[in-house]
């Protein structure tokens, strides 16, 4: 289980049958090798935050991290515009950012099980 996310990823991971071929990897900070991402799911770990990186994701329309420590959403989560699923269900939240109003294509809103004060 995650406690955070990596701050570096890999990409050109081998296909399965294809040879493994360090050479052919590419490591990427966080959110800058995975822009083409529509959809990402981070559920059930131990993740207490998600990092500001996150906003760079500017394709996802689907989030899931459900099930984990969540304490602290970050505002640059306004800036997903085309998100249309987001399910903060399971963690500890007490409130959802402000920006999270600027979310128009969102149509799924799910955060039970959290410690909400109110809503934005």
């Amino acid at each position: 289980q995650l406690e955070e996310l990596p701050l570096v990823v890999h990409r050109g991971l081998p296909r399965p049958g294809e040879i493994w071929n360090e050479n052919k990897m590419r490591r990427d900070r966080w959110g800058q090798g995975m822009t083409h991402l529509t959809s990402l799911s981070i559920k059930s770990n131990l993740l207490v935050e998600l990092p500001e990186l996150i906003s760079r994701l500017h394709l996802l329309t689907s989030l899931v991290a459900s099930q984990n420590r969540l304490s602290h959403i970050p505002d640059s989560l306004g800036n997903l515009t085309e998100l249309a699923l987001l399910d903060l269900t399971d963690n500890a939240l007490s409130h959802i950012p402000s920006t999270s109003s600027k979310l128009l294509a969102l149509r799924n809103l799910r955060v039970d099980n959290n410690c909400l004060v109110q809503l934005p």
